[in-house]
């Protein structure tokens, strides 16, 4: 097994080996690869039979067409894809997201699945947003041209859970926002959430059943949760925090910047997850 890092001494190869790599041994290796550079890519895919290309950038809060995280998200993705290639790896499973396909004009009335694509003609979307879209759709062009490796792409929402290290992704530090009393109001926003080792093991079937080859498959568990409502579940859990929520529609302009930048991949949609979470014993 390779585990690819864009810097092997950094804290995030410590954590994996105080979390119990290190007991792996001989059968799991880092090698260094940056997705904004050519170097390590091969060395990665050699050898191996299947592929996870889980990481992309995500910079909260830029709009528009931002080349670092649009451009690295892209040329990343195509040189995950060709080193995979070149080394004849049976399939890819890629980490896109629910935002690839969940942008439409009329976002009030309009549902989605799989099938859909976010319209990149809408002015007013992220760079976050369109990095993930046009990442994805390079990833099914480019295995359509080249005839290969077999693709599965895994769309998740929201994904929260156990962390194992203090470098928050931006939906965890959302959570701990809250917790420390920020923002004082609770947007009344709706988004779908799902549990971090439901998404590990959707990755895992994704990327090894051969009826997921050339399929997505939306991430969510369950019904939508407003931003009130989990704050209202980490109260009730919570004796220590201080501050109380209330239910109170926040208008773009008024929130903290930061904050609705995440806060606006938020929607409610009627979604699918792979195959029925009972019978893979999930919760």
């Amino acid at each position: 097994m390779h585990c690819t890092l864009a810097d092997t001494r950094t804290r995030s190869r410590r954590t994996l080996e105080q979390m119990g790599a290190s007991s792996i041994g001989a059968s799991l290796s880092f090698i260094e690869a940056d997705l904004s550079a050519d170097p390590g890519w091969d060395d990665a895919a050699a050898g191996s039979s299947y592929v996870l290309h889980v990481a992309s950038p995500f910079a909260v809060g830029q709009k528009g067409g931002n080349i670092d995280t649009i451009g690295i998200a892209r040329s990343g993705t195509l040189r995950v894809l060709r080193a995979a290639h070149e080394a004849k790896v049976k399939r890819l499973a890629i980490t896109s997201s629910f935002v690839a396909l969940s942008y439409a004009r009329d976002m009030d009335t309009a549902e989605f699945t799989e099938a859909d694509w976010s319209d990149l003609s809408i002015p007013t979307l992220t760079a976050y947003v369109r990095s993930k879209t046009l990442a994805e759709k390079d990833a099914w062009d480019f295995v359509r041209q080249k005839g290969g490796p077999e693709l599965t792409a895994v769309n998740p929402t929201v994904i929260l859970g156990p962390v194992m290290c203090p470098d928050y992704s931006p939906s965890i530090s959302l959570i701990q926002r809250m917790l420390d009393g920020n923002p004082p109001l609770a947007p009344k926003l709706s988004y779908g959430i799902v549990d971090v080792r439901d998404v590990a093991d959707l990755h895992i079937r994704a990327m090894t059943d051969p009826a997921a080859n050339g399929e997505r498959f939306v991430a969510i568990a369950g019904e939508t949760m407003s931003i009130y409502e989990i704050a209202r579940v980490l109260r009730s859990r919570l004796v220590l925090m201080e501050q109380k929520r209330r239910d109170l529609r926040c208008q773009t302009g008024r929130c903290d910047f930061s904050l609705w930048s995440v806060l606006r991949q938020v929607l409610s949609p009627a979604c699918l997850l792979y195959g029925d979470k009972a019978a893979y014993g999930l919760r």
